[in-house]
């Protein structure tokens, strides 16, 4: 992890960091934090090794983040969510876009929990975009308002298609 004291300065490190070595990943997690990982680890890999590992399918998977690190996971999980005050780059790779960090965790486990009982059993978390045929808007997740309050889509975030 490279740090430096303002974002500016990561896109020499980044040109110097390629040239040494460009076989690494390279990825910020923070506007002034440069990862450097081996070629093809990110946190999506790191989630489709778990997974597998664990026996759980992707598509029952959910996952939350807020920052360019975090888009790999976003795209790799059954239902990727950002946080509402995440860098854009993480809500464009998300399924749909939850409230600021401080509740977004609790947003999400109501979106999801919301969404098993507006369907009929158990049903998967691979379509963000419907509860049991409903959109995600109308299963008034978080007590009769849009998960993300008035910018809440209840799909996919903007630029995201649905997964199907």
């Amino acid at each position: 992890m490279l740090v430096a004291t303002s974002p500016a300065e990561l896109t020499g490190l980044e040109r110097r960091v390629s040239d040494i070595d460009r076989t690494v990943g390279l990825v910020r997690s923070e506007p002034t934090y440069l990862e450097v990982l081996p070629a093809g680890v990110d946190k999506g890999s790191a989630l489709r090794h778990l997974a597998d590992r664990c026996g759980v399918p992707l598509a029952r998977v959910a996952a939350i983040g807020d920052n360019p690190n975090d888009v790999p996971l976003l795209r790799a999980a059954g239902l990727g969510a950002a946080v509402g005050d995440g860098d854009p780059a993480a809500q464009r790779a998300a399924d749909v876009v939850v409230g600021p960090c401080g509740t977004a965790i609790a947003e999400l486990v109501a979106l999801l929990l919301a969404e098993r009982s507006a369907g009929t059993g158990d049903p998967p978390v691979d379509d963000a975009t419907t509860t049991g045929g409903r959109p995600v808007d109308d299963a008034t997740a978080t007590g009769g308002r849009p998960v993300n309050g008035a910018t809440a889509t209840g799909g996919p975030a903007p630029g995201r298609p649905p997964r199907r």
